[in-house]
């Protein structure tokens, strides 16, 4: 059934797919009625895609239909091929046929945007996104001038489902996109857009208003700058927030700010520096704040590392002892965000971090590799160890024996799963240390690398061990030629005797953003 908000008798037949349809014997007769009579009430032109109008509603209409699933997953997907169905059709259609599928498509985004789902106007919001930068129709005089129309859309769409996280992102990516090509165009509408998600951001759409406010400071900086006083208001409420996808998105709403102050001279920038690091070290150093504030504080660190270098390079040392000392807080959010800086404080400035917290961050993360935690943990473990590796090279030597023996040992346990992580933290402590020990271990493991199939995680670490260890590159191919040979013939398994569901189960993969959006809430 077809959602009531396209009970438009023009508009309807486009949105039925042949496979949601009750009546199939009627439905492509439906379709190009519905869709001539949509073409004939706009421009005169719009009739150079009627040849095609047939495949476009088969394909729309699948779309649609996925659109309005009942899984989530199918939903995300629907949207995401949205994107490339756009992307296919412009190519295939020139001059007067192109501006007709764009005036086709605007009515489908004004529609999808008055849809009673979030996925629908999601991809009303992706349409129009694709139109700004995807199309290349962001050069044409008259859109330009539709720009603060297009704003007030995406607008439309939020308000909603202001807290549907995949909605808030593309309106937010939507707004920024606006933003950054419209020029003089829009400066008001964007100047609206600010102040709105200023009240969002301060009342209960913190998210929305998070993530439109980074993207106008990245697209519209200058807009965004005369509104820092008042982010910074609203700023340590939003990063202390129960809601982790809030404090993720304030996060970047931050870094976003801090790169718009960073380029300017003024007063003002070092006392709301100093203001936001006062009181995220309140918040590392008081005991009884709560979980979230602790994050909170971690984040603000991160940020100031990247963002504002000058300002923390004297508070550094404080800096370090402020987040080593939370690495056996009771919470797994807290331990995860301290691995993830661990390297961009070796980064800062190596030789200071190596004297200062150097030894207890190396016998720390070891210690988390060696003990049973949790894969998560581990894995974040492999990568702060490999990353620390790449940064401090010849600084790890003193620490080597101790590293290289428990490596060893860690990688030679069963119920160790050997990810892409460990593979690259191994590559890179064994490159680093010049460890004989490490490369025979590895050496006598490449058959288990592949236990879990390919991903894109472990291609990257094989071809960093093999460009490290062309030795190893015989072993490996071997190993990747009967993986392959038994994906495209599965009847090759059972020849080389190699399980099935190495070669055909996808893997598990973890991944490793920045703290922000990693930091997942979860037990400890």
């Amino acid at each position: 059934t077809n959602s009531d908000s396209f009970n438009n008798g023009r508009v309807l037949p486009l949105l039925q797919s042949p496979r949601s349809s009750n009546s199939s014997s009627n439905n492509s007769t439906s379709n190009n009625n519905g869709s001539l009579l949509l073409l004939q009430s706009s421009s005169a032109n719009s009739s150079s895609i009627a040849p095609h109008i047939l495949m476009l509603e088969q394909e729309l209409g699948i779309i649609v239909a996925d659109l309005r699933n009942k899984s989530d997953d199918v939903r995300a997907g629907a949207v995401c091929n949205l994107w490339g169905f756009l992307e296919k059709w412009s190519h295939e259609l020139y001059g007067a046929e192109q501006d007709s599928f764009l005036d086709y498509m605007q009515r489908w985004s004004s529609k999808l945007i008055e849809a009673n789902t979030a996925a629908e106007r999601a991809a009303g919001v992706r349409i129009i996104d694709w139109m700004l930068v995807g199309s290349g129709a962001s050069e044409r005089e008259e859109t330009a001038s539709r720009l603060g129309q297009l704003c007030k859309q995406t607008e439309t769409a939020l308000r909603g489902f202001p807290t549907d996280p995949t909605l808030t992102t593309y309106c937010a990516t939507c707004i920024g996109n606006i933003a950054r090509v419209g020029g003089s165009f829009c400066a008001d509408a964007i100047e609206a857009q600010v102040r709105r998600a200023l009240e969002w951001f301060a009342g209960d759409w913190k998210l929305a208003g998070a993530l439109i406010l980074k993207a106008i400071a990245e697209g519209k900086p200058a807009v965004f700058y005369v509104h820092v006083p008042t982010f910074s208001q609203h700023l340590t409420m939003a990063l202390s927030d129960k809601s982790q996808p809030i404090r993720a998105a304030t996060y970047s709403a931050l870094c976003a700010a801090m790169d718009v102050c960073e380029s300017r001279a003024s007063t003002s920038k070092s006392q709301w520096y100093t203001r936001i690091y006062d009181w995220a070290k309140h918040c590392a150093t008081t005991p009884a704040e709560t979980t979230e504030a602790v994050h909170a504080a971690l984040l603000v660190f991160d940020a100031m590392l990247t963002h504002a270098k000058e300002f923390i390079a004297p508070r550094f040392t404080e800096v370090c002892s402020l987040v080593i000392s939370k690495r056996s807080d009771r919470d797994k959010i807290i331990r995860l965000a301290v691995m993830s800086l661990l390297p961009k404080l070796a980064t800062f400035i190596s030789s200071s971090f190596l004297q200062i917290i150097g030894e207890i961050s190396i016998t720390w993360l070891i210690s988390i590799i060696s003990k049973s935690t949790p894969p998560a943990e581990r894995t974040f473990a492999f990568s702060a160890l490999g990353e620390l590796a790449q940064i401090l090279g010849a600084g790890l030597e003193p620490f080597s024996s101790v590293i290289v023996s428990a490596m060893t040992s860690v990688l030679s346990t069963k119920s160790v799963a050997l990810t892409s992580e460990a593979i690259g933290c191994a590559s890179q402590l064994t490159k680093v240390l010049h460890s004989q020990q490490l490369e025979s271990t590895l050496a006598t493991l490449v058959p288990q690398f592949f236990e879990s199939g390919l991903a894109p995680p472990l291609i990257n670490a094989l071809n960093e061990l093999c460009s490290s260890f062309p030795n190893l590159l015989p072993a490996v191919q071997k190993q990747m030629f009967e993986l392959l040979s038994g994906i495209l013939n599965p009847a090759y398994l059972n020849r080389a005797h190699i399980p099935r569901r190495t070669a055909l189960t996808p893997p598990p993969q973890v991944q490793l953003p920045l703290p922000s959006s990693s930091m997942i809430d979860s037990d400890t």
